[in-house]
């Protein structure tokens, strides 16, 4: 059956594998594939700028989800050559220049969630929406993630594009 994954929990190192074991490509372990400091600091850069506009919460409580969700970032720049989109509020770049926004969950299951709240972000007429966004689905305990999907833009509705097999070469082209 595709689609079901595996993961040895008590092996920080294993690979997610569909049924017949193939590895999939969009796949990394943040501890053993990303430079620690790059993507730390970016996570500290980011919870920063989101602590200053929301005052509320704690820098400590910003800082841990950003670490979270900065390292397929961080791993998309190091491995695929995206590139950091230095407009304030975005993630990435792609390659070829498209903005790319880049979203971790913890469980395939509420992808849809992120979905829907990237679609009410939409409405809002202040927010510079990047023209895709990618969802990965991340372990906090063990900082394993894999891509769940790329999606795309059409008419203020994200429509999923790929899913999570996909060479850099075809994640490019995907970009066009």
């Amino acid at each position: 059956m595709r689609g079901f994954y595996s993961l040895d929990h008590n092996n920080p190192r294993s690979v997610f594998a569909d049924s017949v074991g193939s590895k999939r490509i969009m796949e990394f372990n943040a501890l053993e594939s990303i430079n620690r400091e790059q993507w730390l600091q970016r996570a500290v850069d980011e919870a920063v700028l989101i602590q200053k506009k929301s005052w509320h919460r704690k820098l400590g409580e910003v800082l841990e989800k950003c670490i979270y969700g900065q390292a397929p970032e961080q791993w998309l720049i190091e491995h695929h050559g995206f590139t950091n989109n230095p407009a304030p509020y975005q993630d990435v770049l792609a390659p070829n220049g498209r903005s790319v926004e880049v979203k971790t969950t913890a469980t395939p299951a509420w992808a849809n969630y992120v979905i829907e709240r990237q679609e009410d972000y939409a409405n809002e007429s202040w927010r510079d929406m990047a023209e895709y966004v990618m969802i990965f689905v991340g372990s906090k305990k063990l900082l394993t993630y894999s891509l769940e999907g790329v999606y795309k833009w059409e008419d203020k509705r994200l429509v999923k594009i790929s899913e999570n097999s996909l060479s850099t070469e075809n994640l490019i082209s995907l970009l066009s």
